[in-house]
């Protein structure tokens, strides 16, 4: 079963060469019933143009909103900002989700989380040299190393009063 509750944000700036495995990842999941806002930082290549390509005659719902020369950071805060979901995944433009199931899985895992709870996170493959970043974490982990943004789902409750 999947949720309308999950808004994906996806800061893009000049993404032309790698936007759409990350659009196809999105493309190919069972769950089509997220929302995706596509934050662009003012592109002068074909970014916008691929995403509205790929995603035209998709069943996504999807918003391509324009925010030239924000940066990453003032993308994803624009997203955060604009985005109607319970929960919230930020995702590169240059990342993709690792199989098909990822959001059916995490849904069901989002709806029965605990209202205390502001962040899920999970595993990451780190493509390049090939390894997994994860695996359950404790204080002294956590004080030594961050937690990927690529695996983490945050509670858009908790971060929505981000003041531009």
């Amino acid at each position: 079963m999947c949720s309308s509750d999950l808004t994906v944000v996806m800061p893009t700036l000049n993404s032309a060469g790698h936007i759409e495995r990350s659009l196809r990842s999105l493309l190919d999941q069972v769950c089509h019933q997220f929302e995706l806002l596509i934050v662009d930082g003012g592109s002068a290549d074909a970014t916008r143009l691929i995403v509205a390509q790929l995603l035209s005659d998709s069943s996504l719902a999807y918003r391509i909103i324009e925010d030239p020369g924000s940066g990453i950071y003032g993308a994803i805060n624009y997203g955060i900002r604009e985005a109607r979901g319970d929960w919230i995944y930020v995702m590169g433009s240059d990342d993709m989700l690792l199989g098909p199931n990822v959001f059916a899985s995490m849904v069901p895992v989002l709806r029965e989380t605990d209202s205390r709870v502001l962040v899920v996170h999970g595993d990451v493959w780190i493509e390049d040299p090939g390894y997994r970043y994860g695996q359950p974490w404790d204080l002294p982990r956590f004080l030594e190393r961050n937690i990927s943004h690529q695996s983490a789902f945050y509670r858009h409750s908790s971060i929505c009063r981000i003041k531009s």
